[in-house]
C-alpha cells in the first residue's frame, strides 16, 4: 500500500488501486480511516454494512465525512472518553498502536467489539478496525460467571469473593467485617454418609447462612468445610459477636436430608478491616486465626485481636510437642474421689489427665485436649488413658484393695471412629477387668449431637458390653432433658457451675432439684462436681443430691492416695 507524499491529497487516489480495496472490503472487520480530529475519510464495505444496519448511512455515505469521535459518544458506549484519548495517543506518535474492548449494544442484542487503533506510516491518519468479539465475550463471561460461583454450594468461589471485596474496598466506606464459618464435621460426614449427601448438606448450610447474612453481603465457599460471609460492618443491626452466635446457634440445628438427620459442630472466626485500605488475603488470615482459636476455646466464636499470633504460635507449640508426650513419657492420672454425701464412703474416682512438659511446665487439659481434638491427636491420648487406668486398677487389687469404679472421659471424636466401642471392650477385657470397674464419661452436647449415627451405635455396643456410662456437665448443653428416656445412663454429673451458687441464688437451687428429680425418676444416679464448702454439701443433701465430687472431698491425687483410702475403707 503506498501514499502520496502529500497528506491532504484525496484519499481516493491514494486508494483507488483495485486490489487494495477489494482486500479491505473483503474483510469482516469494520474498518475505517479518520483524521486525527475524528474525520472520517475512507470505509470498506463491512463498515458499510454496519452504518446501513445501525442508521449510520441515512445520507448515503455510510459515515464518510463523520466524525468518528462524535459517532462513538452517541453510540452510548461507557469507553468513549478512552477511546478519544487512544485515538490522541496513536495520532501523535506516542503509541503506535491501542487495542480496546468495549460494550456496543443495541435494543435487539449486547454486543462487544474489539477496536484496534494504527497510525498509518508517513501519513497524518488513523486506522480504525473493529471486530465483533461478542460471542466470544459471551462465553468468556459465562465461563467467568461459573469460575466466580461455587458449583457444591450455589454461592461464591473463592475467586468470585476476592472480586466482590475489590469491589467492596473500592465503593464501601464502612470498615469489612470477614467471619470465616467452619462446619467441623463435615469430612466425617463425608466419610459415613457418602460425599453426595455431605455435598448436599453443605448446600443447604449455605443456603441457611444466605438466609441468616444480610444482604449488603456475600457468602462464599472458600474451600472444604468453611464458608466465609464478607459484609460492611455497618450492615449489622447489633453486634458481630451475637450476629456470629446466632449463625453458629443456627446452622448448628439438625437437618433432615433423604431421612438422615445430619447436624455439624460449627466454629466461626472473625475479622474487622479499616475504614481506609485493606487486603482480602490479610483480612482472610485474620479470620483464619480468629478460627483457629474458636476451635479450641470454651465459645465457638472468635474475634480476631492482635494477640491472637501470638497465642496460635504457643498452640502450634503445644500441638507439636503433643505428637510426643507418650513416647517421653511426659503424662500420668492424678485421680479424684466421688463420694457418698451422707457417709462419706468412696463410690469412685475419675482419672484425670496431667502433662508435665519440661519446657512448658504443667499444661492444663483445658489446653491440651481441645487442640488434641482439632489435630486428631485425642485417640492416642485416650487409649493411654485407658489402659493407664485399667493397669492402676489392677494394680490396686493385686495388692488386696477393694476397687471403685474409675471414670474415664471419652472424647466425642473417638464415638465416631466404627471399632471404638470394639477397641475399648479388647482393651478392657486385657486386662482381666470387668467392664463395671470402668465408668465413661461423655459432656451433655457430645452425647446427644448424633444420636442414631456413628457415636450412638458404639455408646449401643459399649452398653451392650456391660459398660455404663455418665453424662458430664450436665445442665451446660442443650437444656432439652427429653433425651434421657432413650439413652443407657447410669449417672448425670451435675455441673460445677450451678453448684457454686447453691444455697444463694434461686435459680441454682431449682435447676439443681429438678435434676435431681427427673433423674430419680428415670433410676439415675447423680453426682455434684465442685463441691468446696459445707453449706454447698447441706444444700445438695437437702435437694437429695447423694454423691459428690470436689476439694471438699479430696483434690486429684496421685494412686499411692487413693491407695489409702481404699484400705481404710476395707
Amino acid at each position: 500500500m503506498k501514499f502520496p507524499p502529500d497528506a491532504k491529497e484525496p484519499i481516493s487516489s491514494a486508494m483507488g488501486h483495485c486490489a487494495w480495496m477489494s482486500a479491505l472490503d473483503a474483510l469482516d472487520a469494520h474498518i475505517c480511516v479518520m483524521e486525527p480530529e475524528g474525520l472520517i475519510v475512507f470505509v470498506n464495505a463491512a463498515w458499510k454494512r454496519f452504518a446501513e444496519a445501525n442508521g449510520y448511512a441515512a445520507d448515503g455515505q455510510a459515515g464518510m465525512g463523520r466524525n468518528y469521535r462524535q459517532i462513538c459518544a452517541s453510540s452510548g458506549t461507557s469507553e468513549s472518553i478512552t477511546i478519544a484519548r487512544m485515538i490522541d495517543q496513536v495520532a501523535s506518535g506516542q503509541s503506535a498502536e491501542q487495542t480496546i474492548v468495549y460494550p456496543c449494544h443495541s435494543s435487539q442484542e449486547r454486543r462487544w467489539f474489539k477496536l484496534h487503533l494504527s497510525r498509518i506510516p508517513g501519513h497524518d491518519l488513523v486506522v480504525a478496525a473493529h471486530a465483533n468479539v461478542s460471542a466470544i465475550k459471551i462465553e468468556a463471561d459465562l465461563e467467568l460467571e461459573a469460575a466466580l460461583c461455587d458449583e457444591a454450594t450455589g454461592v461464591l468461589s473463592r475467586r468470585g469473593m476476592t472480586r466482590f471485596a475489590a469491589q467492596l474496598s473500592r465503593f464501601d466506606t464502612a470498615p469489612p467485617l470477614l467471619a470465616v464459618v467452619s462446619l467441623e464435621d463435615l469430612p466425617r460426614l463425608a466419610t459415613q454418609c457418602g460425599r453426595r449427601l455431605a455435598n448436599e448438606f453443605l448446600h443447604h448450610l449455605a443456603a441457611r447462612l444466605k438466609s441468616l447474612s444480610p444482604a449488603e453481603g456475600a457468602i462464599s465457599h472458600i474451600g472444604g468445610r468453611d464458608l466465609a460471609i464478607l459484609l460492611p460492618v455497618s450492615s449489622l443491626s447489633g453486634q458481630p459477636l451475637p450476629w456470629a452466635r446466632t449463625l453458629t446457634e443456627e446452622l448448628s440445628k439438625p437437618a433432615m436430608l433423604h431421612s438422615r438427620l445430619l447436624r455439624t459442630k460449627v466454629s466461626c472466626g472473625m475479622a474487622i478491616g479499616s475504614e481506609t485500605a485493606w487486603d482480602f488475603d490479610d483480612l482472610l488470615d485474620r479470620a483464619d486465626l480468629a478460627l483457629g482459636e474458636a476451635r479450641v476455646g470454651q465459645s465457638p466464636i472468635a474475634l480476631y485481636d492482635s494477640d491472637m499470633a501470638r497465642r496460635a504460635q504457643r498452640r502450634n507449640k503445644v500441638e507439636a510437642e503433643l505428637h510426643h508426650t507418650i513416647a517421653r513419657k511426659q503424662l500420668s492420672l492424678a485421680y479424684q474421689p466421688q463420694v457418698d454425701g451422707k457417709s462419706g464412703r468412696l463410690t469412685g474416682v475419675e482419672a484425670l489427665l496431667r502433662w508435665h512438659h519440661p519446657e512448658l511446665g504443667l499444661v492444663p487439659p483445658s489446653e491440651f485436649i481441645p487442640i488434641a481434638e482439632a489435630s486428631g491427636l485425642v485417640s492416642d491420648l485416650g487409649q493411654w488413658v485407658l489402659e493407664t487406668a485399667c493397669r492402676q486398677i489392677v494394680h490396686w487389687q493385686d495388692i488386696g484393695m477393694k476397687t471403685v469404679p474409675v471414670a474415664v472421659n471419652i472424647s466425642g471424636c473417638d464415638l465416631h471412629v466404627s471399632d471404638f466401642g470394639a477397641n475399648v471392650a479388647r482393651t478392657v477385657a486385657g486386662f482381666g477387668l470387668n467392664p463395671a470397674s470402668i465408668e465413661l464419661e461423655l459432656t451433655e452436647s457430645v452425647l446427644i449431637s448424633d444420636i442414631g449415627s456413628e457415636a450412638g451405635r458404639s455408646i449401643d455396643r459399649l452398653v451392650a458390653a456391660g459398660f455404663r456410662f455418665a453424662i458430664d456437665d450436665f445442665g451446660t448443653g442443650y437444656s432439652n432433658m427429653a433425651y434421657l428416656r432413650y439413652l443407657p445412663l447410669r449417672k448425670l454429673k451435675i455441673d460445677r457451675s450451678f453448684i457454686q451458687d447453691i444455697g444463694v441464688v434461686h435459680e441454682a437451687d431449682a435447676i439443681t432439684s429438678a435434676i435431681v428429680r427427673v433423674a430419680e425418676a428415670l433410676s439415675i444416679k447423680t453426682l455434684a462436681e465442685g463441691v468446696e464448702s459445707m453449706e454447698q454439701h447441706r444444700a445438695l443433701m437437702s435437694l437429695g443430691c447423694r454423691e459428690m465430687q470436689g476439694f471438699l472431698f479430696g483434690k486429684p491425687c496421685p494412686p499411692g492416695s487413693i491407695a489409702h483410702r481404699l484400705a481404710a475403707a476395707a
